[in-house]
């Protein structure tokens, strides 16, 4: 009986707390905002988060001009953008460390620098002519490391090594000594083969060609070159042709098969036999008869 008259006032207990803390919780709620009071502004004003009085006068909106709009010349009338300020400067390409080098010993006044420009300025540099440098900087008293260190840079220059020789060449300079060490270069290599020709033999076969095509076979002097023999020439025997427009007839002879080529002297077109091999003979006559064969035909109207 107890027990059940605990439990009821246990309960009562806790229905009164609950309803109590219901009532404070209602009481500490804000009420709602009645209607605004009329003649005052609510409306945010100026420095609001400063506590600043609502009803202060407002910044007011200044007036900003704007810049006058300068309209853009017609695209004729512009101006070129490359001529506004000074030029730029194109720095010119930097030059390798030989062809710099090349261009220091050629101002030397001492042994040692004009010794080394004659070397270095050979048209190929090969494995003598390092050694060559090499010895020479030795001789000057550089010693073996500088030395060997100088020509090893020099050796990797690019220039170096565009102008070394490649197989091809060397094979064809070995086949070329060859031949004069057999004593047969006069027979063999084509321009000793032309300058050792007799000339009764020019002469001979150049008034054969000149009966097969109309024209005539005359003296005349062939040049050796202008490197190695300026001015020098060499009694010969050519064929003329004669009676026609010599441009127009060289250039028909160049538009041939085979292409031939003449030079013009006294208004006639003249054929150097010594430039001419001896297998070649009646090939030059073929494209001699068929040149002033097209001179003589009529043009077309």
């Amino acid at each position: 009986m107890l027990e059940i008259l605990a439990l009821v006032v246990a309960v009562l207990v806790v229905t009164v707390v609950t309803a109590l803390a219901l009532v404070t919780q209602r009481r500490g709620r804000p009420l709602p905002p009645g209607p605004p009071a009329p003649g005052v502004d609510y409306r945010p004003g100026v420095g609001d988060d400063a506590e600043v009085p609502r009803d202060t006068a407002k910044r007011p909106v200044a007036t900003v001009a704007l810049p006058d709009v300068v309209p853009l010349p017609a695209p004729d009338q512009r101006e070129d953008i490359t001529s506004v300020g000074p030029p730029l400067e194109i720095p010119e390409p930097s030059a390798g460390r030989l062809t710099r080098l090349r261009a220091r010993l050629a101002r030397s006044q001492g042994t040692l620098g004009r010794g080394l420009f004659a070397l270095l300025s050979r048209d190929v540099l090969d494995e003598d002519t390092w050694e060559e440098v090499e010895d020479t900087l030795l001789q000057a008293d550089m010693g073996v490391r500088t030395t060997s260190d100088l020509v090893e840079r020099l050796r990797r220059d690019p220039l170096a090594r565009a102008m070394r020789p490649d197989k091809v060449i060397l094979a064809a300079l070995a086949a070329t000594l060859r031949l004069y060490r057999a004593g047969i270069a006069t027979a063999e290599i084509p321009i000793w083969r032309q300058i050792a020709a007799p000339l009764d033999v020019l002469e001979r076969r150049a008034r054969v060609v000149a009966e097969r095509t109309g024209a005539r076979a005359a003296p005349t002097a062939s040049t050796i070159g202008g490197g190695s023999l300026p001015g020098q020439t060499l009694d010969s025997w050519a064929v003329v042709i004669e009676g026609y427009p010599p441009q127009r007839l060289l250039a028909t002879l160049r538009a041939g098969t085979p292409t031939t080529i003449g030079r013009i002297v006294d208004d006639a077109v003249v054929l150097d036999l010594r430039t001419v091999d001896p297998s070649d003979d009646h090939r030059l006559a073929d494209a001699l008869r068929a040149a002033v064969e097209a001179q003589s035909a009529p043009s077309p109207t």
